[in-house]
């Protein structure tokens, strides 16, 4: 690579602070480019093949060892199958953790394209690509094609994510989103690693609760305790005091429950005796007996 295109990579790339490695091109086929920031991923070794690129290294993020591996497969659906092949040999070669992007130059679906021919042999021979691999398709959000003509008529999902389950257990929570973009008619892809927390699942309260005799002795009763915490913060002991509160009525609400469920059952059980009283020996009323019994007591074989 010659000064000019490392100038036109600082230039993409925002300064000088990238390692890369390169596929030249093979005929008509483009050839293939992978970059990095060496303070997030430091290589070890780098494999390159006509149609793709191997960069195993360490992410810093959590010391993990990897294989990155950048696709860029050809037209030929007979071009395709030895590539496949050929990743799939690799990874047979060298066991690991996997990420394998790019233009695969496949689809899996009819639905990955739209206003365009779609390819059963294609679709299958990829799909078995993956599956052979023993690889997991990211799933995309934002946009459902990745490649779209300048019209907008024409999609496709050509580009992608593939991991196996070993690069899974190492960076969970993995999503994908096909960015906006309006000068290359392929959309970015953003892999990025987010955990999605909704929070500590909220108190439900119930109005019909305050009409129960023994409520309000729960609250005057945990409100009136120590919260075991010497504090001489006044907000942090109604913090505390709430705290226990909603502790202590979660408590009582689950006894209550108990308590009901077991009145309840009781009472299935009386109206069950007395209709086998009233109609003598009763096959179904007798299991219907059982059949309470056992889900009460969760004994399951009575005699």
């Amino acid at each position: 690579m010659v000064r000019s295109d490392l100038f036109r990579l600082k230039s993409m790339w925002g300064n000088y602070s990238f390692n890369y490695v390169e596929a030249h091109a093979n005929g008509r086929s483009g050839g293939v480019l992978s970059l990095w920031d060496p303070s997030s991923f430091v290589k070890s070794y780098t494999y390159s093949f006509d149609n793709f690129i191997v960069v195993k290294g360490t992410w810093m993020v959590n010391n993990c060892n990897c294989y990155m591996v950048n696709v860029y497969a050809p037209q030929s659906e007979s071009d395709k199958l030895d590539l496949w092949a050929q990743i799939c040999g690799f990874m047979q070669a060298h066991e690991g953790k996997y990420l394998i992007c790019g233009d695969f130059n496949s689809v899996r679906c009819r639905d990955d394209r739209m206003g365009s021919l779609f390819s059963a042999m294609n679709a299958r021979n990829f799909n078995e690509f993956i599956d052979n691999g023993k690889l997991i398709d990211v799933a995309m959000g934002r946009h459902k094609f990745t490649r779209l003509s300048l019209d907008g008529l024409k999609g496709s999902r050509i580009d992608r994510f593939l991991v196996n389950q070993e690069f899974l257990d190492s960076f969970n929570d993995i999503t994908m989103e096909a960015l906006d973009d309006m000068i290359s008619d392929h959309r970015p892809l953003l892999l990025k690693q987010q955990h999605v927390d909704f929070g500590p699942t909220p108190f439900k309260f119930y109005n019909s609760w305050m009409n129960l005799e023994d409520f309000e002795g729960v609250l005057k009763d945990s409100w009136n305790k120590a919260d075991g915490k010497v504090t001489h913060s006044a907000f942090v002991r109604l913090k505390n005091k709430l705290k226990l509160l909603k502790t202590d009525v979660k408590i009582w609400r689950k006894e209550k429950n108990t308590i009901r469920n077991s009145d309840h059952i009781n009472k299935d059980i009386a109206d069950l005796d007395q209709r086998m009283i009233s109609n003598g020996s009763d096959s179904g009323l007798a299991d219907q007996r059982k059949n309470v019994v056992v889900r009460a007591t969760g004994v399951q074989q009575l005699t």
